[in-house]
């Protein structure tokens, strides 16, 4: 049986799909620690997405990241910036994700997100294996006993998200 992730750092759109997830409690049983920005507050206006976030913070679950204590991040951060206005491969996400993103090589932890672009950019510049989409984490879920059926937590997650699942085609 697989360990659950002990710390990543999570995409706010991650968290706003998983808000509204039925089985959103998985995300806590799964991962121990997900390290998110005080900014993260003000990218959503949903109640739902508020109190998921709250309740994930007040569980220990989320934990704020203090940017400030790391400004060597800032350098990744700044070169994602640049290889994505070079690199003709890539789709282009917004600077909350690109933030994210830079954090997370920086400090080598995985991070939590659906994005395609984020997946492909892992795949050409950092490592795939770092980079963890709802499906795996829900198939981990299955693995780590705190779910029965893969199909029955997949068709549910596609209900309540309408997130639907790609396989990503290698560059």
């Amino acid at each position: 049986m697989r360990k659950k992730i002990v710390k990543c750092f999570i995409d706010p759109f991650f968290i706003s799909s998983w808000a509204r997830f039925r089985y959103r409690d998985l995300l806590s049983k799964v991962v121990s620690t997900c390290y998110i920005f005080d900014w993260f507050f003000d990218l959503f206006s949903c109640d739902t997405t508020l109190k998921f976030l709250r309740i994930m913070l007040e569980q220990g679950k989320f934990v704020i990241f203090h940017e400030a204590d790391y400004t060597e991040a800032h350098e990744y951060v700044n070169a994602i910036h640049s290889i994505l206005k070079t690199d003709k491969r890539l789709c282009q996400f917004g600077s909350p994700l690109i933030k994210v993103l830079g954090f997370a090589i920086y400090t080598e932890y995985p991070i939590l997100s659906d994005n395609y672009c984020v997946h492909r950019f892992a795949r050409l510049y950092w490592d795939s294996s770092m980079v963890w989409n709802s499906y795996k984490l829900l198939k981990l879920a299955v693995k780590l006993g705190f779910a029965e059926k893969l199909d029955k937590l997949l068709t549910a997650f596609l209900e309540d998200t309408k997130t639907v699942f790609i396989k990503y085609p290698h560059p």
